[in-house]
This record gives C-alpha cells, structure tokens and sequence, in this order.
C-alpha cells in the first residue's frame, strides 16, 4: 500500500522559524540587550512589512524575516521581564482537596500520592519510591500531566454530557462547548503549564473546526498552539515541558505514520476469513499504541539524552502494561468520586480504582528488575 504523504502546511514551518528565533536569543543575548534587541528585531519587522519584492521564494522569504523578527521580539519581552503572569496557586488547593477525599475513601498514602499526581501532576504526597520507580521504568511521563490527560479527560466529558438538548449536529456541539470549558477550567487548575495549554488549544481548534465542518491539519494547530503559548509566556520555549511536549507531538505526526504503515503491508484481507481479520485488527491496534509510543520515545530522544545522560531500555515493555491502566484511572476516578458522593459506602466504586492502580505499582516495581 503507498503510503500517503503527510501535509506540512506554511503556517508550521513559520511557527518554527519564531519559536526557533525565540529559543536562541533567549540562550544568547543578555538580558541587558533586551532593548537593544527589541529595537534591532522591530526594524527588521517593519523593513519586512514595508519593503515590496516580486517572485513567490521572495514573499516566503520575507514571511520568514517577519516571524523571526516577532520571535525576537518576545524573546525581548522575556529578557526584559523574566517572571511571566503569575496566575492563582489553584493548582495546590485543587490538589488538596483531591487527596483529602481520596483518604477518606481508604485509600493508603502510596495510592493517595499516586492518584494525586496523575489527575492534578502535583507530586509532593509522592513517595520517593514511586517516583523512583517510574523513573526507571521509563514512565515518569505518566506523573507529568500532558495531552495523554487532557485527551482522554476530553473524551469523558463528551461522554458525560450525554443529556444535553439538542439534535443531531446541535448536540455535538453543546457538548463540545460545555466540554472545554470544563477543558480550559480543569487546565487552569492543574497550573496551566505548557505542555498542558498545548494540549487544550489543540482540543479547541479541532472542537472549533469540527463545529466548521472544516477538516484540521494537526501541524497546523500544534503552530497555533506553540505561537500563543510563547506570546503568553516568553520564557516557554526554553522551558523543558515545553520542548518535550512538541518534540513528542512532532513524533506522532511525522515518524508514526511511517511506523503505522508497516501493518499495512499485508496481503487481500478479502481472502482472508473472518477469524483472521479480527486478528489482524487486534495486531493493528496493538502495534499502533506501541508505534505512537516509539514514535514520541524517538522524536525525545536526542533532548532526554542531553539533560539526563540516561535513557531506560525498558521504556516499550512498561509503556505497552501501564497506559492501558493509566488510561482507566484517569477516566474512571471522577466518576467514582462522584458516585461515591452520591452512594456513599459502596465497595465498587473504591475497586474500580484500587485495583488497577495496584496492578500499576506492581508493574512499575518489577520492569525495572529487566533493564
């Protein structure tokens, strides 16, 4: 089967080229140049708005010049002011009253800190074990929360929002909406850190294409998201979240079709019979979980390297075991705290999360054994 070639839309590459801008002046120039640098990059911006040249590699060009110049810019802006908006401490009190609740349903300290960690990303209940643990396993991710959160709690809110009127296309798009604002307040208090806001753009521009009927082209909604996030904060770009979280974006988008279309190099399935398809597409399936993982693994690899030194071989097995159970937890928890509050005493709901998370500890303690 030939595989289809992927889009890269304009706005992706001038994207790159002011993020890329941004990252190395805010490396280079000292914060005493800021002005300085402001003025020389506003010079530049305007010579590019004001000067006509002819020829379509002369436009791009001056597109280029113009981004790199805004890149500049906020680099400036950064330098000038390191301390970004500081947004209300949400995150500790939202996090604290999750651990609350969840000892009040019996759960231990090691399972309370766990908990907290993968809903809010707040890892002070954490035990140093556990984070150990996840660390050599090679799915410390997990802890941090990221697009894996916010998609899937995307994916519940829809589902939850089942009883809002309206037919057909006007349903959907009341839960959309009333789904990202649910979105959008469950970022702003879990810190509204970057790799999150990337997350919850994305989410908007496609609810917000889908409600246009318009088809989205994801590199163009990562650009979107990595330029608003460097206007709001310009010290982003240099942030660690924030090159992992578009590094592995990056992944997914360029190396995991290439992975994906190795399942697809298969015979007729109209001479295969039924048993066999069904086979082939739980194999489908299970390689496509796998190759976005290995796609995200590669794409970070060069950045976990340079600023740990260390990179556990192990990181396939234990991803493969722990995101299905991660998945559950951060789907099912709220629906069990709710129901909880509504049937109070009920085992069921306390077995819903303590048995998969036990499985999780179990797994994080072991795989390391394998490295």
């Amino acid at each position: 089967m030939k595989q289809s070639a992927i889009v890269v839309p304009k706005l992706f590459w001038l994207a790159l080229c002011w993020i890329g801008t941004q990252l190395f002046l805010l490396q280079l120039i000292p914060a005493s140049c800021a002005r300085w640098l402001a003025l020389g990059c506003a010079t530049m911006g305007c010579f590019a708005l004001i000067v006509k040249i002819k020829g379509n590699a002369a436009r791009q060009l001056r597109l280029l010049l113009l981004f790199a110049s805004l890149g500049g810019l906020s680099a400036s802006r950064g330098l000038e002011s390191p301390h970004p908006i500081k947004w209300p401490d949400w995150q500790t009190q939202f996090a604290t009253r999750l651990h609350q609740r969840l000892q009040q349903q019996a759960f231990d300290d090691t399972e309370c800190g766990l908990l907290v960690a993968l809903i809010c990303g707040d890892k002070q209940w954490l035990e140093k074990q556990t984070k150990r643990q996840f660390q050599h396993s090679g799915v410390a991710h997990l802890l941090a929360l990221s697009g894996l959160h916010i998609g899937l709690l995307f994916q519940l809110l829809k589902r939850l929002f089942f009883f809002l009127p309206g037919q057909g296309g006007a349903m959907a798009h009341w839960r959309g909406a009333a789904s990202l604002i649910l979105l959008w307040f469950y970022a702003a208090c879990t810190g509204l850190s970057p790799s999150i806001l990337r997350a919850v753009i994305m989410c908007t521009l496609y609810e917000i294409g889908h409600w246009k009927e318009t088809p989205s082209n994801g590199l163009q909604a990562l650009s979107v998201s990595a330029i608003l996030i460097a206007l709001g904060n310009p010290l982003a770009p240099s942030q660690l979240s924030f090159q992992l979280s578009f590094l592995a974006m990056l992944g997914i988008f360029f190396i995991h079709p290439i992975l994906s279309n190795i399942t697809r190099q298969t015979s007729d399935e109209t001479t295969q019979n039924a048993l066999q398809r069904r086979l082939k597409q739980g194999s489908r399936m299970i390689w496509s979980s796998i190759s976005i993982t290995l796609s995200c693994q590669i794409a970070t690899l060069p950045l976990v390297l340079a600023r740990f030194h260390s990179f556990p071989l192990s990181f396939q097995l234990a991803n493969l075991l722990t995101a299905p159970l991660t998945a559950w937890i951060i789907q099912i928890l709220p629906v069990c705290l709710l129901g909880n509050r509504l049937w109070p005493g009920t085992e069921l709901f306390h077995n819903l999360i303590g048995i998969p998370l036990t499985w999780l500890l179990k797994i994080v303690s072991i795989i390391p054994r394998f490295s």
